[in-house]
């Protein structure tokens, strides 16, 4: 899984989504991208992997805008598609780098955010 997550994570249509959904540009989340987004996770079979790999590495790799931007993002997945988000999420890989952002790797507001998205899934 981790050598699609260097790469290819952001490379197929739910990847350039996530990142449409988490540009630097814009001024806080983009509601249209994100339903649009739940509806590709929601009718591919790779839907929910390929979204929580796009948002690990936009996590990871971002600035602390785009972190926030990707948290609000897998929050809108988890919160809309099916429990299958919710298998992807609970894995170490991701849970992992929900847990550096906890710490503060990406800034105080998303260091506020990881810890309560935590709690309610």
């Amino acid at each position: 899984m981790d050598a699609l997550f260097g790469s290819n994570a952001l490379a197929g249509p739910v990847g350039k989504e996530v990142e449409r959904a988490t540009d630097e540009m814009l001024l806080g989340p983009d509601w249209s991208i994100n339903l649009d987004l739940v509806d590709m996770v929601k009718s591919r079979t790779d839907g929910p992997k390929s979204v929580c790999l796009a948002v690990r590495k936009r996590i990871k790799d971002g600035s602390p805008k785009q972190a926030l931007l990707a948290l609000t993002v897998i929050e809108t997945c988890v919160k809309n598609c099916s429990f299958n988000v919710h298998n992807e999420v609970a894995q170490k890989e991701f849970m992992t780098v929900m847990c550096e952002v906890a710490r503060g790797s990406k800034g105080r507001e998303a260091q506020t955010q990881a810890p309560a998205l935590i709690q309610q899934w």
